[in-house]
């Protein structure tokens, strides 16, 4: 579990310190201050070896990462698009050891990367190409985004996206930490909810799930599994009619695909892009117990971000009122001074203060 995380030359953040992580994390702050960009350098420095994910994390945004353009698109996530300075993330755990830091560096094709070139070339063959095609393959190719993680004493491996899309990614999957990310668009499809039920329901470890949506909905009676028309999908009986559960509300859909999640997959860190879309601020409390209680039994550190001030509120109370204070709020803000994004963190006992004068924390 993450304790304190930096991030140098990543989308808005010149340099950004934060610390005082709990297991269950908020983020907040004005438009434009960063709050998803600080999840998506989490969830590099979760996963270091994937160059893949910043496709994805482009797609979530609805930026195209064509590959005819993968050098234009990788630099939208250096700081001020400028890629002579390397990205560098880092964060402190507890447990396990510490993670070395994450350098993201796009490397030119000159004598002082040579190394980096015939590394890549390695493992072009070890992919299946001959040493010959090889060495061409890497010669020719004019630059490459390079990820290794280093610490003060070595270097403990390297991933590389080729500016050349005939070219192949290098990833190394096996060193991926399990960790997930939920966007703000974007909705699961019925055959994935329906799978990730089916197992819970078959392990007995569906009730957490059908409370949880009870309380969201309380006209809710039941779930189960059933393929009336020959296809699997979940059922819900809400006021006595029985109905396809993808016609319930956005926010019952989205808190049952996370919960399913945090229940079924069981992640180390969870990132979920503004927490409170669809969640009526009448169930935020009991929707915040319902996730620390997972995060606890689960071992989940949660990452979340919101612009709801009952939604911050919400998380406070229900984190108040167990015997560990778990929760822990972040706003950012820009510097008056520099223009440079920083971080302010509010635990119990400022929690406490803000809202029992109504402070403003949102940013």
């Amino acid at each position: 579990m993450y304790k304190t995380f930096r991030v140098k030359n990543f989308r808005c953040f010149k340099d950004l310190q934060i610390n005082d992580l709990g297991r269950v994390n908020l983020i907040a702050g004005a438009n434009n201050t960063g709050k998803t960009a600080l999840m998506e350098a989490m969830y590099l420095h979760t996963r270091p070896f994937s160059p893949g994910d910043l496709s994805n994390l482009q797609q979530v945004r609805g930026i195209n990462f064509s590959d005819d353009n993968r050098v234009s698109n990788w630099r939208q996530f250096f700081y001020r698009l400028d890629p002579d300075t390397p990205i560098e993330i880092e964060g402190q755990r507890i447990l396990p050891e510490p993670r070395p830091i994450l350098c993201i560096e796009e490397l030119a094709n000159t004598i002082e990367n040579e190394a980096e070139f015939q590394l890549y070339a390695k493992n072009l063959q070890l992919l299946g190409m001959t040493q010959i095609d090889a060495a061409k393959a890497a010669s020719e190719l004019d630059i490459v985004l390079h990820f290794l993680e280093r610490d003060e004493k070595t270097t403990h491996g390297s991933a590389f996206l080729p500016s050349n899309p005939k070219l192949p990614v290098i990833g190394f999957k096996d060193r991926k930490e399990d960790s997930q990310f939920f966007p703000v668009q974007g909705r699961p499809t019925s055959e994935d909810l329906t799978d990730k039920y089916s197992l819970l329901r078959f392990e007995n470890r569906h009730s957490a799930i059908d409370s949880a949506l009870k309380r969201l909905e309380p006209k809710l009676t039941n779930v189960e599994v059933l393929s009336p028309d020959g296809q699997r999908r979940i059922w819900a009986t809400v006021d006595g009619v029985i109905m396809p559960f993808h016609l319930l509300g956005e926010g019952s859909i989205r808190f049952a695909s996370l919960l399913m999640v945090m229940c079924g997959d069981k992640p180390e860190y969870l990132f979920i892009d503004e927490i409170e879309n669809g969640i009526h601020y009448s169930v935020q409390q009991d929707v915040w117990k319902d996730i620390g209680k997972a995060a606890r039994e689960h071992d989940i550190q949660v990452f979340a971000t919101t612009h709801s001030w009952e939604m911050i509120e919400a998380a406070h109370e229900a984190f108040k009122s167990d015997h560990n204070y778990e929760f822990r709020f972040h706003r950012l803000d820009r510097s008056l001074q520099t223009g440079d994004i920083e971080a302010v963190t509010y635990n119990e006992f400022g929690m406490d203060a803000v809202t029992s004068i109504s402070y403003e924390v949102r940013g």
